[in-house]
């Protein structure tokens, strides 16, 4: 009995090829006579028998999401890759008026490039209320009462591929848009999210 076993093209869409870090990139698989899939971000992140992924990238850089189609018995495969480029968001649009509204702490020395890090389990969660001013040269900070996450009053900072560095610790932005803000802190265990918002 004749068995077919046809080549198989492989074809991926995004729907973006330049993104803000943190924001989602949505691939979809668009092959014709494939039987599986093995996406790969080219970051370490791969997924198998997905018709679309969801993916967000946590560093800045230029990306190729590569997609191999399989035949029906394994034996033959095509692929097909999209570039995708990472970018931080300048330092003008970090400037003016912010709020830190929580840090999640979070216990992982190694991460999964597959799994968010914002899906990882959270091992502490504190609630603030502090006001940021951003301006070119320095952060100001105003708190209400004696809690205070990362310092008081006005500290000089600078921004270096991504990141705030304050008195000698880097702060990597790991998401942005227009009204919110995502930091990655150190943390001995592993990290912290801080959350600031317009």
């Amino acid at each position: 009995m004749f068995s077919c076993n046809r080549q198989p093209e492989a074809c991926v869409e995004i729907n973006t090829t330049s993104t803000l870090v943190g924001s989602p990139v949505v691939t979809t698989d668009c092959s014709e006579k494939g039987f599986d899939n093995l996406y790969d971000f080219g970051n370490g992140a791969k997924f198998s028998n997905e018709t679309s992924v969801t993916y967000a990238y946590y560093q800045g850089g230029n990306y190729s999401i590569q997609l191999t189609s399989f035949s029906k018995k394994n034996n033959k495969k095509d692929t097909d890759s999209k570039s995708v480029r990472v970018t931080y968001p300048t330092q003008s649009q970090l400037l003016g008026n912010w709020t830190l509204i929580k840090v999640e702490t979070r216990e992982q020395l190694e991460i999964d490039p597959t799994i968010s890090i914002f899906d990882l389990p959270i091992d502490s969660s504190r609630t603030f209320s502090e006001k940021y001013e951003i301006t070119t040269d320095s952060i100001f900070v105003q708190h209400n009462g004696e809690q205070f996450y990362l310092f008081q009053f006005r500290n000089g900072y600078s921004y270096e591929n991504g990141a705030l560095v304050i008195n000698q610790s880097s702060f990597p932005i790991v998401q942005f848009s227009s009204n919110s803000m995502v930091l990655q802190g150190p943390y001995f265990k592993g990290f912290e999210l801080l959350y600031l918002e317009r």
